[in-house]
């Protein structure tokens, strides 16, 4: 049984926003191998091979094209407003690849920002565990600091342990959750994942937790309790 806070957090530019903008300096591809760590291939004029040798071509499903000479596998790859990227200068005939080669670099961006995003969220989630026990100064003084966190962090979960087999101990874990839940919403979206499972042992019981479907939200889960 629990209730889990969490900050919305800022989208991560899109293609558009890289590019857009006569004040703003165009990103190069150069530039985006250096944001995402990979390898920089040259591509279209860079290769500078001469337009009769030959070249192996492949698509960006990796499926081959052919060989052709280099000019006029350039020339493919503008006519279909995409790049002409040198795979692989060492091979005999060297190998090129008809991309959007920016286009990838963006989607290898979007990827890291997206894994530091998570390690981010990850990192700066704390959970705090209550009991119904807990005497009332102690849980004011955990709201004041969930509140106090929620407004520099991210994710914040609270549990609530309760004995599943008496009824009454479960009813007062669920109105704490509640009215901590409450509490929070002006801070944080607030998120209420109650306890899915009850032992066999106590499948016969009235326990509010069996046979009941799961509420998605505080107030569902405030019908459940007065029932």
């Amino acid at each position: 049984m629990g209730v889990l806070g969490s900050r919305k957090f800022a989208s991560a530019p899109s293609h558009d926003d890289l590019q857009s903008g006569s004040s703003q300096k165009r990103i190069t591809a150069r530039t985006l191998c250096e944001i995402t760590g990979t390898k920089y291939y040259l591509h279209n004029g860079e290769i500078g091979f001469p337009a009769e040798r030959r070249v192996r071509v492949f698509d960006e499903n990796d499926q081959l094209v052919g060989e052709l000479p280099f000019g006029e596998a350039l020339a493919s790859a503008a006519a279909a407003q995409k790049d002409l990227v040198l795979r692989n200068d060492k091979s005999d005939p060297p190998v090129c690849k008809i991309m959007l080669y920016k286009m990838e670099l963006l989607k290898k961006l979007f990827k890291k920002l997206g894994k530091q995003h998570t390690e981010e969220k990850e990192a700066k989630s704390k959970t705090m565990r209550l009991t119904t026990t807990i005497a009332m100064h102690d849980l004011e003084n955990k709201r004041r600091k969930a509140v106090d966190y929620l407004k520099q962090n991210s994710i914040l979960k609270f549990y609530m342990k309760v004995n599943i087999y008496d009824d009454e101990n479960v009813q007062k874990g669920k109105l704490m959750l509640m009215n901590i839940a409450e509490d929070l919403k002006e801070y944080a979206k607030v998120k209420v994942s109650p306890m899915d499972e009850v032992p066999k042992e106590s499948k016969g019981s009235q326990s509010a937790s069996a046979g009941q479907k799961k509420p998605s939200s505080i107030d569902e889960m405030q019908k459940q309790a007065d029932s």
